[in-house]
């Protein structure tokens, strides 16, 4: 950060200028740095501009003081010397939040499972009301019909190209994709309980203390969606086993392959369902592997645009075969546990 745009910012929040700046290492679409001075910490976050429209952070704003009044551990943003939850300089926006301890997620402590199932729950509970002034309307989240437009594209231009096991592959994940859109079309997906979801639920964006969660991070994705794709991201990111853990600064950690426990899906459903309001529907419990297929398809998708060219093929096929199979022989046994 120029220090220039550093000194405007101390001045707008009244930070003494000898507060020490430093970038941390975290995240894939916004910037944050640690504003310390002596013992106090404060976290800047220079917000990516895909996400940073008046609306969307208007919206942002209020979901985040709103959890805040409710006990739900979210850094919600200081108020500048206007009084604005967040300050533009040069076309960039930033906001100040407060610094909130905690620790790694980890993956081999079941009881953390059971936490951020309970956690989940709770946060869906305590957004059963919320009714913003602002409106940030996005479409279905991982559209299957977005995803094989995506992969039709990419497999006319390299037809010619993709050695036969990665075609192969291809194939058969365009062929998953095709059934989740058969089994939850738009009517579906849009007809099961909606509350306003994180929609990027996974370790990264959490702290926990005690084997639960203390903490909430990234919030670009909060939307009105089916509760239950919050649910398919916990099953994956927290459930799933990875030899490696996810780092949150890598999209290949991010998006990699996963393997499923029952033991470990069950400690994440049964404590959701023990927290929550109303516990998932059997409409929601049949949609959840079709969406955690979804969105493992489409997090691979996604990330194409974040990575060079000659990495597309690995980040589409690389690790998909194995999951993705499972999912489908355990169709009926993942809608009897949710």
């Amino acid at each position: 950060m120029k220090p220039e745009i550093a000194q405007l910012i101390m001045k707008e929040y009244g930070i003494p200028e000898d507060t020490e700046l430093t970038l941390l290492h975290g995240g894939t679409a916004n910037r944050n740095y640690l504003m310390r001075r002596k013992e106090e910490k404060r976290i800047l976050r220079m917000r990516n501009k895909k996400y940073s429209t008046e609306p969307w952070i208007a919206y942002e704003e209020q979901y985040l003081y709103y959890l805040q009044q409710r006990g739900i551990p979210v850094p919600a943003p200081f108020p500048n010397r206007r009084g604005e939850l967040h300050t533009s300089i040069e076309d960039q926006v930033y906001q100040l939040a407060p610094y909130m301890d905690g620790d790694a997620f980890q993956p081999e402590i079941r009881e953390q499972v059971a936490g951020a199932g309970s956690f989940l729950a709770k946060l869906h509970n305590a957004l059963a009301e919320f009714a913003p002034t602002v409106e940030k309307r996005l479409p279905r989240y991982d559209d299957p019909a977005v995803m094989l437009a995506q992969l039709d594209r990419y497999m006319e231009e390299h037809k010619q190209q993709a050695p036969k096991s990665e075609w192969e592959q291809l194939v058969r994940i365009r062929s998953h994709a095709s059934e989740i859109l058969l089994q939850v079309p738009d009517s579906t997906y849009h007809a099961l309980p909606k509350v306003v979801i994180h929609g990027d639920y996974h370790p990264a964006n959490t702290a926990f203390k005690e084997n639960g969660v203390c903490a909430l991070f990234d919030f670009d994705w909060i939307s009105l969606q089916p509760r239950v794709r919050d649910v398919a991201d916990g099953i994956i990111y927290f459930s799933g086993v990875r030899p490696g853990g996810i780092d949150g600064t890598d999209i290949f950690s991010l998006t990699q392959s996963c393997s499923f426990e029952w033991g470990r899906i069950d400690d994440f459903l049964t404590a959701y369902n023990s927290n929550a309001a109303q516990p998932l529907q059997r409409e929601e419990a049949s949609a959840i592997p079709y969406l955690i297929s979804a969105r493992l398809i489409n997090s691979r998708v996604q990330a194409l645009t974040k990575i060079p060219a000659n990495r597309h093929l690995e980040m589409l096929t690389a690790g998909m075969d194995n999951p993705l199979a499972w999912i489908e022989a355990n169709r009926a046994q993942l809608t009897a546990r949710g």
